[in-house]
């Protein structure tokens, strides 16, 4: 068999992936153990299968078995490693979410691939077919290049999501500045909520594969696929960072045209209240002086006077004139 080729193993009957990685060390080959659903038991089984040491098995299998979200990361195994990627899918509503694990145990001369409740983008069967293209351009030589290979194909993945989701964060941005709604924000939530649980995700992959800066071995692996995964890696946790950072961008421009239009809003209903409070003034002076007027009193100025009521209105005029040259310099009018 040539070295460019993968021994597949669906992992189905007992002795599949034994009889698989026998038959690639003895021709040269590179065996494929492909499990689409692993259980924590399948994931021990294929570990023994491979040779793994037990401590270090029981590592990868108590980080399974741990209920906190998990995270990517790169484990060596002495030799060959062990490596978990997070499942990424875009949702219904347009958004995306972590979906499943992604784990890979490679050792010299074999590879398991082992799907945990993962999308069909990144499920093994995906992944085998992604890889067998590449091998077509690209022949490869080592477990080390198929692993590049794969993981290569689960970051593509991500980036495809990831473009989706930089043009929803964009056209956002846009609208906020001709129509602001209230639906905005909530699509800001949806599409940061994943951005960042990816963020914070892959970061491990960048500092597993960088440990091997330099280091020729490649877990024993061989290959060099260390360095140019490492730069992947960053390149898509440095995308995700900066799609963070403008979706948290938007959301605080959002907030500022909120808050720019409650000023708008409270400004204009104090100019309101203003022009109310001038407009009573001037409607106080005549309602003052005729209430004045129409009391059961007798000395009252110009109450027995024929012209009085004339010079009454005349004096109530030109205080009511006067208030209103007031308010309307003060811009109260």
């Amino acid at each position: 068999m040539a070295t460019a080729g993968i021994l597949r193993s669906a992992f189905v009957a007992a002795g599949s992936a034994a009889d698989a990685v026998a038959a690639a060390r003895r021709e040269g080959g590179v065996a494929w153990i492909g499990v689409d659903a692993a259980t924590v038991a399948g994931v021990e089984d294929v570990g023994r299968t491979l040779g793994v040491d037990e401590r270090r098995l029981a590592q990868v299998v108590q980080r399974r078995r741990s209920p906190r979200t998990p995270r990517a990361r790169v484990t060596r195994l002495e030799p060959g490693v062990h490596v978990l990627v997070l499942g990424w899918t875009r949702d219904v509503e347009g958004g995306a979410r972590l979906q499943g694990q992604l784990e890979l145990l490679a050792v010299p001369g074999a590879l398991a691939v082992l799907g945990h409740e993962l999308p069909d983008e990144v499920a093994p069967p995906a992944l085998l077919a992604a890889v067998e293209a590449s091998l077509e351009q690209v022949p490869a030589t080592t477990t080390g290049e198929v692993l590049g290979l794969v993981v290569s194909a689960v970051l593509d993945h991500y980036e495809r999501i990831l473009d989706a989701l930089e043009d929803e964060t964009v056209s956002v941005v846009d609208e906020l500045f001709t129509r602001r709604r209230g639906e905005q924000l909530q699509r800001i939530s949806r599409i940061s909520r994943p951005v960042h649980a990816a963020t914070v995700a892959t970061q491990p992959l960048a500092h597993g594969f960088g440990y091997q800066v330099g280091d020729p071995s490649d877990f024993g692996l061989g290959g060099g696929f260390a360095v140019p995964l490492r730069a992947e890696v960053v390149y898509i946790a440095g995308r995700l960072q900066r799609v963070d950072a403008l979706l948290d961008t938007a959301q605080q421009t959002y907030f500022n045209l909120a808050q720019d239009e409650a000023n708008r809003l409270m400004s204009n209903q104090a100019d309101i209240t203003r022009k109310m409070s001038g407009y009573a003034l001037l409607i106080a002076i005549p309602t003052i002086v005729f209430s004045l007027y129409g009391t059961n009193f007798n000395h009252i100025p110009l109450i027995g006077e024929s012209w009085g009521y004339g010079v009454m209105l005349a004096l109530t005029l030109i205080g009511c004139l006067v208030a209103w040259r007031k308010l309307r310099t003060a811009g109260w009018l």
